[in-house]
């Protein structure tokens, strides 16, 4: 973020002496992506794919100032910022409660009517309108009496019954571990070396399939410690805490624990989410060859 932001200021900067600058974000081979990725992917990143197009922003001829691009393997991209609409809470001499945020916070990350800010007026001037706005002040209240009806309509009608949920392929090998974390007195050395390699909890959130938005199971494995150990299937409305948090489809859950795709390919092919420090991530592929076992 410091590189984008002087990129940024040095292009305005620069504009009045005909100085255009502009920010690479490379994808390549480095020492730092060798201990991470597989030798059949960093064969993909090699620099000589980002050197053309260096040159050719650096072109005389070229009159682009103020991008940001996304440059690997032959691929090439621009990347701009993306800003929901927002929601106006509270006011210029109230400032917002905890619990007006709360309520609100799903209407705060609606990008349903996004904007592309290009600069920092951008976002001065949108402040500025919602705060003396009284459509927009108003909206708040709006959009809380539309919910309290919609709580009250629920109550009054009858609920319709939950559908059941479906039975994925993934069930057997969470569920198998499930057991076998259960049985200590003949597991326990087997529970002691996935500890050690683990070392943390990691929560999996698995869709049906890609056509799936919605997560159909979650399931948290705790590997803190031998004593703590376990492995439960999680809630679909509580955001269980957890040191990693893996989303995935069923099928894609199953090609990594056969190995017919490897965990940092499926990342970079968007098939797999991973949030969580770089260090506990990568200690999701020891749970991941554990459980290729139990398959």
């Amino acid at each position: 973020m410091g590189i984008l932001g002087l990129s940024n200021t040095l292009a305005k900067e620069g504009a009045k002496y005909n100085i255009n600058v502009n920010c690479v974000v490379p994808v390549a081979e480095s020492k730092m992506t060798q201990t991470i990725l597989p030798p059949h992917i960093l064969s993909m990143l090699q620099p000589e794919h980002i050197a053309p197009f260096v040159a050719f922003l650096a072109h005389e001829n070229t009159q682009v100032t103020g991008g940001v691009y996304e440059v690997g393997a032959g691929w090439y991209s621009q990347v701009r910022w993306e800003r929901s609409s927002g929601a106006f809470l509270g006011s210029p001499q109230q400032p917002a409660s905890l619990e007006s945020i709360r309520d609100q916070f799903e209407r705060i990350g609606d990008f349903t009517a996004s904007s592309h800010p290009t600069q920092i007026s951008d976002s001065l001037r949108d402040m500025l309108s919602a705060t003396t706005d009284p459509a927009a002040q108003s909206s708040s209240s709006s959009a809380a009496a539309v919910a309290a009806a919609a709580i009250i309509r629920k109550v009054n009608n009858q609920v319709p019954p939950v559908a059941a949920k479906p039975i994925l392929q993934s069930d057997h090998i969470l569920s198998t571990l499930q057991h076998l974390l259960q049985l200590p007195p003949n597991n326990s050395a087997k529970i002691a070396e996935l500890v050690e390699k683990v070392a943390c909890s990691v929560q999996f959130h698995i869709r049906a399939s890609k056509e799936t938005t919605s997560v159909t199971k979650k399931w948290l494995v705790n590997l803190t410690t031998v004593s703590s150990a376990f492995v439960r299937e999680v809630d679909e409305k509580v955001d269980g805490r957890s040191d990693v948090l893996v989303k995935c489809t069923d099928e894609v859950f199953m090609f990594l624990v056969k190995g017919k795709l490897s965990p940092e390919y499926a990342y970079f092919r968007g098939d797999l989410q991973v949030k969580g420090s770089p260090q506990q991530v990568m200690k999701v592929k020891s749970l991941i060859e554990y459980s290729s076992k139990i398959n």
